[in-house]
């Protein structure tokens, strides 16, 4: 039987309503973006990680 494909998107709109770039904020000198990205990386069984922007 095939395997399905499992894939993360992670939306990262820059234009954020109440904090503006947000995503591109940094915590202890990484993005919240790469922060966010790092942690889809750890999850198991993923096909591929998406970045929506």
């Amino acid at each position: 039987m095939a395997r399905e494909k499992v894939v993360c998107i992670i939306p990262a709109r820059y234009g954020s309503e109440r904090l503006e770039g947000k995503v591109l904020y940094k915590i202890n000198g990484k993005t919240v973006l790469h922060r966010v990205y790092e942690r889809a990386k750890k999850v198991k069984g993923l096909s591929a990680i998406y970045i929506a922007t």
